[in-house]
């Protein structure tokens, strides 16, 4: 399988989640709409999913759209979506159960320090060599 079609077979993949990510967002935020009060805890739900939707949406259908954006937009705006999204329904799980709720938050952030942490090593460290002005190097 060559890069560009591993590429494009993730992008898919990622797409999938987005869109399936928006739907259950969308089914909760309905839900939520309908209740006469909101506890504590779901108060900020509505407004995780206000910043889950728009951004699930728009990279769930960019590419099919031919929408073509900068690789590391669309992966800001997934990984913003995916953890508001996240966030939401962790909040609603903490609604329902307190422990199950710490449980679900203590593993959505063990998960995201997983996925992202490989990714964060990968980065280039920046050197004092890349940092200092001429001027202030030292001649033999």
């Amino acid at each position: 399988m060559s890069r560009r079609t591993k590429d494009e077979a993730t992008w898919l993949a990622l797409t999938k989640v987005s869109g399936a990510l928006f739907g259950v967002d969308l089914i909760v935020l309905i839900q939520l709409i309908g209740l006469p009060s909101l506890s504590k805890t779901l108060i900020y739900a509505p407004f995780a999913f206000a910043i889950a939707l728009p951004t699930l949406g728009f990279t769930a259908t960019s590419r099919h759209v031919r929408l073509y954006m900068p690789i590391e937009l669309e992966g800001t705006l997934i990984g913003l979506g995916t953890t508001f999204s996240l966030f939401g329904i962790a909040l609603l799980v903490l609604h329902l159960s307190l422990k199950a709720g710490l449980v679900f938050i203590l593993l959505m952030v063990t998960g995201w320090i997983v996925i992202t942490g490989p990714s964060l090593a990968q980065q280039p460290a920046v050197s004092l060599a890349t940092t200092q002005s001429p001027g202030n190097q030292k001649s033999n």
